[in-house]
C-alpha cells in the first residue's frame, strides 16, 4: 500500500470485504497486453490482498471521519457529494462528528 501517513487514509481500514466488489470489477478490467499492464494488474491484485487480509478499524474510520468534516469546514466544500457512499458508511455505522 502506498498510503503510509496519515494511516487513516488508507482503504484497509475499513476491512476485508468493503472494497471487494469494486477491486474485483477494477481487475477485471484492466488490460494485459504488455508487461507494463500486466504490472499494473499485479500492483492491483496486490492492493486487494493486503486488503483483504486487514480487519476492520472503528478509530482510524473514525479520524477520516473528522478529518473530512474539517477539511470541508476550512475550505468550505461537503465530501458527500463526491462520496455518497462514504457519508452512507458514516450514518449506518453511526460515526458522528466528535
Amino acid at each position: 500500500m502506498t498510503i503510509v501517513n496519515p494511516s487513516y487514509l488508507k482503504p484497509d481500514i475499513f476491512g476485508d470485504d468493503f472494497f471487494s466488489d469494486d477491486l474485483n470489477k477494477i481487475i477485471k478490467m484492466l488490460p494485459e497486453n504488455n508487461f507494463l499492464e500486466m504490472s499494473t494488474k499485479n500492483y492491483f491484485i496486490g492492493i486487494k490482498k493486503q486488503i483483504e487480509n486487514s480487519p476492520s478499524q472503528s478509530e482510524e474510520i473514525k479520524k477520516l471521519h473528522h478529518f473530512l468534516n474539517s477539511i470541508d469546514k476550512r475550505r468550505n466544500l461537503n465530501y458527500t457529494t463526491v462520496f455518497p457512499w462514504l457519508e452512507k458508511y458514516f450514518l449506518d455505522n453511526h460515526i458522528v462528528v466528535s
